[in-house]
């Protein structure tokens, strides 16, 4: 693998001062490159590790470590980066940044109520902070509680203003929470659309949107966005389930049964989760007499 040109030039200070043996020079490098370089993660966790061994001050400090965890967590890693956010709010506890990725690494882990506190952290650091909120509204939806999720929801898009992708993203979320509750279904499908265009290739947007049209009983459209999804996402239970569904209402009953059995065969659990989001026979028994009409192409 080849080397940029900023970090061939890091390299090659690095080897001209160990040989002259300048210590402290190296020190002040891996301290720059640390705290303002943009590096590749195993490069951020070298450099951080030299430089943290030879500061003192605090605030920075608990930057470096703050720098080394996300780089830790882009490599999976996700004990070596929650000590190192620790040791980062140990040093410097008004740093909302390493709240923020403390909880990412814990909803990682599956520790919600963790990493609903650390968001709240941050909130209480920063309440102007998008993805504090953005956290927020994520572990209220891992923990089925999409009704709490619509303001944290609500308030990292209005605070995401100025980021087209942020924002973006999150209208990406909105559009799944207003897809399971089965509220607002015609601007659920703006917030996909949205989202859709910052990034055409957003398997999960597209299955949220693909539950959308199911609920508003556009089966052909529900077909199409499912398909692309599982294209995507081919182990994905809840789409396989929801597209069978949806070629049960138009009478498409072989490969309905082999969709529903396919999402059966990969999560057991998918039928009383999608029925706990207001989904299921009823549905199916409602959309054939409104449906009847719809062509087969």
């Amino acid at each position: 693998m080849s080397l940029s040109p900023r970090t061939r030039l890091l390299a090659l200070s690095t080897s001209m001062l160990l040989l002259a043996g300048c210590g402290k020079a190296m020190d002040a490098i891996a301290a720059k490159a640390c705290l303002e370089e943009d590096m590749s993660p195993k490069d951020d966790i070298e450099m951080c590790t030299r430089a943290i061994g030879a500061t003192t001050d605090n605030v920075d400090l608990a930057t470096m470590y703050l720098v080394r965890a996300q780089a830790h967590n882009e490599l999976d890693q996700l004990d070596e980066a929650v000590a190192d956010l620790d040791k980062a709010i140990q040093l410097d506890a008004e740093l909302p940044e390493a709240w923020v990725e403390r909880g990412d690494v814990r909803i990682q882990q599956e520790k919600y109520d963790l990493a609903a506190a650390d968001f709240a952290g941050a909130i209480e650091l920063d309440p102007e902070y998008g993805d504090a909120h953005f956290g927020q509204a994520v572990v209220f939806e891992l923990t089925d509680r999409y009704d709490l999720a619509r303001a944290p929801i609500e308030r990292a898009i209005e605070l995401f203003e100025d980021d087209l992708y942020a924002r973006s993203e999150a209208r990406g979320e909105r559009c799944w929470i207003r897809a399971v509750l089965g509220v607002e279904l015609e601007d659920a499908i703006a917030d996909c659309d949205a989202a859709l265009r910052a990034d055409d290739e957003a398997y999960n947007v597209m299955d949220s949107r693909g539950l959308v049209n199911f609920r508003l009983g556009r089966h052909r459209d529900a077909i199409a966005d499912y398909d692309r999804a599982l294209a995507g996402d081919p182990e994905n239970a809840d789409g396989h389930y929801v597209r069978g569904l949806a070629r049960r209402a138009l009478g498409e009953a072989a490969q309905a049964e082999a969709d529903i059995a396919k999402a059966l065969q990969l999560d057991a659990e998918v039928a009383q989760r999608i029925a706990g989001y207001g989904v299921g026979v009823a549905d199916v028994a409602a959309a054939v007499s409104t449906t009847a009409g719809e062509a087969t192409p």
